[in-house]
């Protein structure tokens, strides 16, 4: 994946530009739901990860030119679709709006923990990855992150 984004001998480096932003996301979804178990029940806090798709932005200003190109070659073969902004901010308005959503729970076919904690175009997805939906990693993160700020969170 990373050499179709533009890298040149990914397994030689130590630090991928792409992974470290897959990574981030992921950490994204595991912080909403060591959120909610904290937030919920109490406060009414509802936290859902939302994937708004690939949109024209400045996030890749200061991508090597490399990659750009790269990117520019997947949307002219159409490996990628680009969204416009309304198309992209849909998916969080639905995730802000929509009063029918509540704590994720388990997906009633697969058995998938904290299914309805990830969205992707106005849906709830169960296609993130198992590790990334996971209760148990989501509270190593947050634990991680409390040992990071030497701080304790509890409301």
């Amino acid at each position: 994946m990373h050499r179709r984004w533009g890298e040149t001998n990914p397994e030689e480096k130590s630090y991928l530009p792409l992974e470290g932003y897959n990574q981030s996301k992921v950490a994204n979804v595991l912080f909403g739901i060591a959120a909610n178990k904290r937030l919920y029940e109490k406060y009414g806090v509802l936290s859902l990860a939302v994937h708004p798709g690939i949109i024209e932005t400045e996030l890749s200003r200061y991508a090597a030119p490399k990659t750009i190109a790269a990117i520019q070659e997947m949307k002219k073969n159409g490996a990628i679709y680009v969204k416009t902004l309304g198309a992209g901010a849909a998916t969080t308005l639905v995730a802000a709006t929509d009063p029918r959503l509540g704590i994720p729970g388990t997906e009633p076919k697969t058995g998938q923990e904290n299914y309805g904690a990830y969205f992707i175009d106005c849906q709830i997805s169960d296609k993130a990855d198992a590790r990334a939906i996971s209760s148990a990693e989501a509270e190593k993160l947050w634990k991680l992150s409390e040992e990071l700020v030497n701080e304790k969170f509890a409301w």
